[in-house]
This record gives C-alpha cells, sequence and structure tokens, in this order.
C-alpha cells in the first residue's frame, strides 16, 4: 500500500451510500471536474 493508501472505485464509493437519492448527489461529485482543490491528511480527505 502507498502512503496515501488505496485508491477506491467508483463503485465502491458509491456502494457506501445510504439510497438512491445519495448515489446519484455522489455520483456527480465523483469526478475531477468539480472540485477546484483537493487533498488528504491521514485521516481525511477533503474537496473544494
Amino acid at each position: 500500500m502507498t502512503e496515501q493508501g488505496v485508491r477506491w472505485t467508483a463503485d465502491q464509493v458509491l456502494a457506501l451510500a445510504p439510497d438512491a437519492a445519495s448515489r446519484k448527489a455522489g455520483g456527480r461529485l465523483g469526478t475531477a471536474g468539480p472540485w477546484s482543490e483537493a487533498g488528504s491528511g491521514k485521516e481525511s480527505v477533503w474537496g473544494l
């Protein structure tokens, strides 16, 4: 495993969504386009 950890697939992330509406909303945010900045720390990730 790298220092940043394992890269999850979109399907793995969407499988964690509690319902279809959340999956739909999350699917739009799952691409690089909407994010102007992104980062990660030891226990967190973020995007702006």
